[in-house]
């Protein structure tokens, strides 16, 4: 259970939390240099779903054990349960609209989703900069967490649009082959 709940967190860390900023670079790259990113989105909205489908497993997972039990408890009946729900919904239900082809398929929708995701995180951002003790030390660590969290986007939408290019590549060099 508990590889599970790491699993998780690593898939978060990696390319959830950049996504936003991911996507955003992708999308300008592909106007920029007038590429193909069609795979690049198909492989982010991929990551999305997996994401949102391990999220459920989690919380379903989570009603088989006793801690778990326990902690959803608390969070269902705590005093932010209006935080936990802001969490939940768009982390678990909104990507799963991702599975229909049309709304998949929009960049511009995956943009929002991925806004979406993490509307918990960014709630509760706003929440400790402004009524936190905004200290020098609290406002530097802030701001080098966004820095980082801008960096590692742009070098996960960097990496994913290279695979992406990668596969439009392969998939062009099979069709002038003619193996379709």
């Amino acid at each position: 259970m508990e590889s599970y709940h790491v699993l998780i967190s690593f898939i978060n860390d990696l390319f959830i939390r950049g996504l936003f900023i991911s996507i955003l670079s992708v999308i300008i790259a592909g106007k920029l240099f007038k590429t193909d990113i069609r795979n690049t989105l198909e492989i982010m909205r991929w990551v999305m779903i997996s994401y949102a489908v391990l999220n459920i497993g989690r919380y379903v997972s989570d009603l088989f054990d006793p801690k778990g039990i326990s902690d959803l408890f608390d969070e269902v009946n705590g005093p932010d349960v209006y935080m936990f729900y802001l969490t939940i919904i768009p982390n678990t239900i909104f990507p799963l609209s991702l599975l229909f082809k049309k709304a998949g398929r929009n960049k511009y929708m995956l943009l929002a989703m991925s806004v979406l995701m993490h509307i918990g995180w960014f709630v509760e951002f706003c929440v400790v900069y402004n009524y936190g003790i905004k200290t020098e030390e609290l406002v530097d660590q802030l701001y080098t967490y966004l820095w980082f969290l801008l960096l590692k986007g742009l070098l996960v939408g960097g990496i994913i649009n290279a695979i992406g290019n990668a596969i439009t590549a392969f998939q062009r060099r099979r069709l002038n082959a003619g193996h379709y």
